[in-house]
Order: structure tokens, then sequence, then C-alpha cells
């Protein structure tokens, strides 16, 4: 058994927790009044890490598991716990027995990133997939409709399936990296066989 932490730590929670600014303390505001939960601070030492375990089992051919626990970032991008499962799926690639991977992957749709007021303009001016298609939207005179189908859209959808494909401009899923990656993986020695557990799924 062992812990092996990720090389991508996508959120510092020592430093980041004790000094967030202004815009992130609202957001967090909004989605406790939203929720009926606090959201509080969460000051912690280390990072996210993985716990890998192989386990005898006389039954199977290869007569070993390995199981491996995980906890993908959630104060990231969809990217970023794309960044680290990428890791994950490298660390076990070499493994020749069956592998469990289970644990809370945090694929929630959602950018969970701690913001600032200097972060929250720059990812603004910085990815035209935020505010392109709100010019179009607003520009036409269907922006609300939009708004309201693609909110419609996406709950349906995505509830029942998070590895459903989405629709460009109007219901992007941004999690479908993370699952295009697990369908796309293989072992390095066929037949390989992987499960992932998922918690807090779309």
């Amino acid at each position: 058994m062992k812990l092996v932490p990720f090389k991508y730590q996508a959120y510092d929670w020592y430093n980041g927790e004790k000094k967030y600014g202004s815009i992130e303390a609202g957001k967090r505001k909004g989605a406790s009044l939203l929720l009926g939960e606090e959201i509080v601070r969460e000051v912690r030492r280390g990072g996210r890490t993985n716990l890998i375990a192989t386990i005898d089992v006389p039954d199977l051919p290869e007569r070993q598991v390995t199981v491996v626990a995980t906890h993908l970032e959630n104060r990231t991008t969809p990217k970023g716990r794309v960044k680290q499962a990428d890791e994950l799926l490298d660390m076990i690639r070499p493994i020749h027995n069956p592998v469990i991977v289970a644990g809370d992957m945090n694929t929630k749709g959602q950018d969970g990133s701690v913001l600032n007021i200097k972060s929250a303009v720059l990812k603004k001016v910085k990815d035209p997939a935020l505010w392109a298609p709100q010019g179009v939207k607003y520009a036409t005179g269907v922006g609300l409709i939009m708004d309201v189908a693609s909110f419609g859209f996406k709950t349906t959808k995505f509830q029942g399936d998070p590895t459903a494909s989405g629709v460009p401009l109007l219901a992007a899923n941004p999690e479908q990296g993370f699952f295009k990656d697990l369908d796309d993986y293989r072992f390095d020695t066929e037949p390989g066989s992987i499960f992932v557990a998922m918690r807090n799924s779309l």
C-alpha cells in the first residue's frame, strides 16, 4: 500500500484558502444562499493524493487486483481535473493485473477555481467561449431564450448521463474530455481492465 500525491496540484489549499479575495467570498456567499449551506474557508495542509493498494486474490488468473482511491480537485476547471486524471491513468498504465479506480472525481461540470478580481477579468478576456456566444445571443435578441433552453437541456441531458455529448454554444459538456480520456485509455499490456467508480458527478 502506498500514497502517491498528484504532481499537478491544481489548488493550494493552505495559501489559497487563507487569502481568497472579495469575488471568491461573494461567490461562496451566493452559493451558500442558493444551497442553504454555508461554504466555509477550508485551510488544509497537503494536496490531492492517491491511495494505491495491491491485494492478493488467488481466484484471479493474475492472482492480484490493484485498488486505487483517488480524489480529483474541485477548486479547478474541468480541464484541470482532466490533467490530474491523465496523470493517474499514466501512473496505473504499467500494471498487469486488474485495476479498480474509485473515488471522488468532482465532475460537476463547473469551474470551481478560486477567483479574485484579476483572475476573474482575465478568465473572461482570455476565453472566447465565455464571451463570444454571449455577444451572438444578445446581438440577435435570443439571449434569454437560449439561456433558458441551455439550462433545461443541461439539466435533463447531463443529470442522467454525465458522459453525454454536448451541443456547442447551446450546452457544451465541460466534463466530456474526462470521459473521453477514460474511453480511449489502454493499458501497456492487453487485456487490461479498469473500473472507475465516481461520486459527485454532474
